[in-house]
């Protein structure tokens, strides 16, 4: 009796083995490192937004030190320059393969030309959000007691920065040549 409980247990064991084993390939494939990025060409108007952001993300973070209230909102900035780099580095891609094709009246050049005015612009306009969310927090930090901290302003805040975080996901989504889809929006997108 005693053999047939540990054969038993030996086989649930083995059956649990087996079954992990596909998920365990999968979240390493998950988890492999994708290849480097293209970066942004040093001086172009992708570099700039990023290094923008990147600075209003210092900055906040120095503000915030001290205010671990405000956590969420430093955490969502981290999102969107994260999100400002990936975006930057589609932009060189675009100017990239700008740059291959010869007839600059092509179809295919214009949509080109087309997605990265719309991905400059999205990049603006996360930027220009970041920037006076940066200005809102350092206000209301130098008003706000330093006992309290109302949490409305910094709900308000995340949904904002969420709001631009979700905006850079769904334009590079849009111009991901692998669904399919063009860009629209003739905004010009510099700095």
């Amino acid at each position: 009796m005693t053999t047939l409980v540990i054969i038993l247990m030996l086989a649930a064991v083995a059956v649990g083995a087996v079954a992990t084993i596909p998920l365990m390939i999968r979240s390493t494939r998950r988890h492999a490192l994708p290849p480097d990025p293209r970066k942004p060409t040093i001086g172009s108007p992708a570099q700039v937004w990023v290094d923008r952001g990147e600075r209003v993300l210092r900055e906040l973070g120095s503000a915030l030190t001290d205010h671990e209230a405000w956590r969420g909102v430093l955490d969502d900035a981290e999102q969107i320059v994260a999100e400002l780099r990936v975006t930057g580095g589609q932009v060189a891609e675009v100017d990239h393969a700008l740059a291959q094709i010869q007839d600059p009246v092509l179809a295919a050049a214009e949509r080109l030309r087309e997605a990265r005015v719309t991905l400059l612009s999205r990049m603006e306009s996360a930027v220009t959000g970041l920037e006076k969310a940066r200005a809102e927090v350092v206000e209301l930090i130098a008003t706000a007691s330093s006992v309290t901290v109302d949490p409305d302003p910094v709900r308000e805040l995340n949904s904002r920065l969420e709001g631009l975080r979700a905006g850079l996901v769904e334009v590079r989504g849009l111009s991901d040549p692998e669904s399919g889809s063009g860009m629209g929006g003739r905004a010009q997108g510099h700095p």
